[in-house]
Parts: structure tokens; C-alpha cells; sequence
């Protein structure tokens, strides 16, 4: 996951930026309570919500993500 910061939120939802450009990627619904924990575990995403429910989440290489971005305006999903 190096090139990207992810961030979990209040509202059960993880949040991808660009490192560098600082420009959002993407948005996904990880929990439905608030997600607590966010942990990198190889080159999975490992969260825990607010109730306790732990998910693990196989995620693409960030460059690749960055990358398809880059030429997509319609790439990131932002509420």
C-alpha cells in the first residue's frame, strides 16, 4: 500500500487518498458501525468496527489504483 493513505471513519467507511498528489481515490463501506481499527498486514487491510466485527481486505497494488485513476475522472467514489 505505499503511494496511498487510507483512513477509516465515524461513519463505517475507509477512505483511500494518493500520498503524493493528495487527491482522493476512493471510498468503500467497510462496517456499519464506526470503524475503529485500521492495521496493514502484508498486503491485506485488516479493520475492526465499533461492535467488534473485524474484516480483512485484500486490496489491489496502490499503483496500479493511482495509476487507473489518473486517466478516470470517474474513478473514486466520494459521498
Amino acid at each position: 500500500m505505499s503511494g496511498m493513505v487510507v483512513r477509516g471513519d465515524a461513519d463505517g467507511l475507509l477512505r483511500f487518498w494518493d500520498m503524493v498528489s493528495g487527491a482522493r481515490l476512493w471510498t468503500r463501506p467497510a462496517h456499519k458501525s464506526a470503524v475503529l481499527g485500521v492495521h496493514l498486514e502484508g498486503s491485506d487491510l485488516v479493520t475492526r468496527g465499533f461492535t467488534g466485527e473485524i474484516s480483512r481486505w485484500r486490496l489491489p497494488q496502490s499503483g496500479a489504483v493511482i495509476d487507473a485513476c489518473a486517466r478516470s475522472a470517474a474513478c473514486a467514489i466520494v459521498p
